[in-house]
């Protein structure tokens, strides 16, 4: 690490980004921000740091920190330790089921994960770490802890807080969905409507927020719940009757607004998925529009402030078409792509930033890591930045100079790689 920091701070100054040229012109959105999904792939907390202070080189200030999910259970609780001695623990899932990836990606990241994956959890002086260096950077950290789906590792953990022992699980998780692939086998992964589950919810969240003291913002989820699982517990009409809760629609606001209300008696905001606004429009939060198109139609029924996250652009777990020996998911997402692509909800004033993500189904380490966002990310701190891209797609013109200056960029921070 020292290495890494002697070397990152002899670099010329940057050609992208926030160059003193942008800096004295561009307005950049106060949001500019990037995910990095730790729960899948527990990457190192200097790996975390390094992230940190390549996002502070290239204009970007908010760390979005996915810590837990189905795969896995990322901080400990002290009134909870089986999230660390069985929730971190959990073996790697293949992602078999995942349906839009480049050829090969399910062999190789099989034939990798023993030599470079590892399961785990960040004790308080790693979480420490990250923190300090983020505030000494200026970045805040968002810690997120998805709710109440993709919970599977905390309720193998304690199993009272998620589907009734002996209740048999559906065939899809979300039988609705095209093309079939994308409706997932059912799994025990949602939260249940019961005292264990909130007493869990009130822990967790508190937790959090004592481990993040500058973070203004908790994310909590509220992505992919597949309500048919609790759709087919006979006793669930029961549950929604005592609630006073008309469908199991209803049933997942109840654990948002759960939730949100232990955050905000923190004195803390929430952050959300897209899907949130669909099934409560006037839910209170910060909305991450990550699902394309259906989640830019979802931000329009609302009036909440949002940050553009688009997968179909911004999501750099996706291939990179001049890396050939990446895997993960297709659509591949090149730095022309990114310098041309419209991005015209940016300039709503609704939008208050943008966000680059990092889903590590297939990131298995951290070299991996930095070559799925880089030097992608350079041609995102160009569209935050830089004031000729500001207000549109790169045009033939620009194109040309500005994917210069990326590539010889991206060649000075090889580097310190």
């Amino acid at each position: 690490m020292e290495t890494f920091l002697n070397e990152l701070s002899k670099l010329p100054e940057p050609l992208v980004g926030p160059t003193v040229e942008n800096s004295l012109l561009a307005k950049p959105k106060e949001w500019r921000g990037v995910l990095i999904d730790s729960a899948r792939t527990v990457f190192k907390a200097d790996t975390i740091v390094k992230v940190l202070h390549l996002m502070h080189r290239y204009g970007f200030n908010r760390l979005h920190w996915h810590l837990t999910d189905d795969a896995g259970w990322r901080f400990s609780v002290p009134t909870y330790p089986a999230l660390t001695s069985v929730g971190a623990t959990l073996p790697r899932n293949t992602f078999q089921h995942y349906h839009s990836l480049k050829a090969g990606s399910v062999e190789t990241g099989i034939a990798q994960q023993e030599e470079k994956w590892s399961c785990g959890f960040y004790t308080d002086e790693e979480i420490k770490q990250v923190v300090e260096t983020a505030h000494q950077l200026n970045i805040e950290i968002m810690p997120e802890l998805d709710l109440p789906g993709h919970m599977k590792a905390a309720i193998e953990s304690y199993p009272a807080i998620g589907r009734p022992a002996g209740l048999p699980l559906p065939k899809w998780g979300r039988p609705h969905l095209q093309p079939p692939e994308a409706r997932l086998p059912g799994a025990n992964d949602l939260l249940w409507p019961n005292e264990e589950a909130l007493e869990f919810l009130t822990a967790v969240l508190n937790r959090v927020i004592d481990l993040f003291p500058y973070s203004h913002v908790i994310h909590i989820g509220g992505d992919e719940c597949a309500l048919h699982q609790w759709e087919t517990d006979p006793e669930m009409g029961q549950h929604l009757d005592a609630l006073g809760l008309a469908d199991e629609a209803g049933l997942q606001n109840w654990f948002m607004d759960f939730a949100t209300q232990i955050v905000r008696s923190r004195g803390r905001s929430v952050g959300v998925w897209d899907e949130v606004c669909e099934l409560n429009p006037e839910f209170d939060g910060l909305v991450f529009a990550w699902e394309g198109e259906d989640g830019l139609n979802r931000i329009q029924k609302t009036t909440q402030k949002y940050v553009f996250a688009d997968c179909r652009i911004l999501y750099l777990n996706r291939t990179d078409p001049e890396v050939p020996e990446q895997i993960g998911m297709v659509p591949e997402i090149s730095v022309k792509d990114i310098l041309t692509a419209p991005m015209e909800e940016l300039y709503e004033e609704r939008c208050v930033g943008i966000q680059v993500s990092a889903w590590s189904e297939f990131i298995l380490d951290e070299d991996a890591l930095l070559s799925h966002l880089f030097p992608r990310m350079l041609a995102v701190a160009e569209r935050v930045w830089n004031p000729k891209l500001q207000a549109r797609a790169a045009e033939c013109s620009e194109l040309e100079e500005t994917a210069a200056r990326i590539a010889a960029e991206y060649k000075t921070l090889c580097s310190v790689f």
